[in-house]
């Protein structure tokens, strides 16, 4: 409980430097890519990282940097918690999407967090969608047509009218990963536990999205409306 306390605490300050809606929305309005990256080097916790990439402007290195920061962190504070350890195969082993879904349910199992439970049913469902249009498994109709959602009904409706209207799985996506930092959010009013962790996890993963697509996009010249619409929600 000590242990977790003081990785509470850390977590806690450095929730202060997390971007907001607002912050990613000024990012995405900015006249070009080099202003949307000024805005982003504002940032305390980002311009420290900034200012020890060798090539000026290269975000991907950036965020990779930040990335590997976030599990160190995490790996530092909670070495042996199960549900951070299977949250970070995403990222160490880059195993298949499949595979990081089965250990997530595995891990819920006899996890006592009910917020990762519930995350880790939310990213089943969705991937479970996602498998079934791919590969022609279900039509889009079909899949409207299940009443198994529950709370996640109206964004799996979005997702797939989205889809019948781009061709593209790019609105489920966004769909899915707003579901699962609405699923983890009430971690930041935690006092206790490892929930607050979780929840810092999934925001800095989402944050680091939405920095990748924004800033992709002011590089390829992307219409403001364009780019935020794909934006996902941001933990804070």
């Amino acid at each position: 409980m000590v242990k977790l306390a003081y990785a509470i605490g850390r977590i806690r300050s450095m929730e202060a430097y997390l971007i907001g809606d607002p912050g990613l929305l000024m990012m995405a309005e900015s006249k070009d890519f080099e202003s949307s990256f000024s805005v982003l080097a504002e940032n305390r916790g980002y311009g420290e990282t900034i200012s020890r990439i060798e090539s000026p402007f290269d975000f991907s290195r950036l965020l990779d940097m930040e990335t590997s920061k976030t599990l160190s962190l995490l790996g530092e504070l909670c070495p042996s918690e199960p549900a951070i350890m299977a949250m970070k195969q995403k990222f160490v082993k880059r195993i298949a999407a499949a595979e990081y879904s089965m250990l997530l349910s595995k891990t819920a199992e006899r996890s006592e967090s009910a917020i990762f439970r519930k995350y880790a049913g939310a990213y089943s469902l969705f991937l479970g969608i996602k498998t079934a249009l791919l590969g022609n498994l279900k039509s889009p109709d079909a899949v409207l047509a299940n009443t198994g959602y529950g709370a996640f009904r109206a964004a799996v409706a979005r997702g797939i009218e989205s889809y019948k209207k781009y061709g593209s799985l790019a609105g489920l996506e966004k769909e899915a990963d707003d579901c699962l930092v609405e699923t983890v959010r009430p971690a930041k009013y935690k006092s206790f536990g490892i929930d607050p962790v979780i929840g810092f996890f999934v925001a800095r993963e989402t944050e680091i999205k939405n920095l990748r697509l924004i800033l992709t996009a002011k590089k390829l010249n992307m219409p403001v409306e364009d780019i935020k619409r794909r934006l996902r929600l941001s933990y804070v």
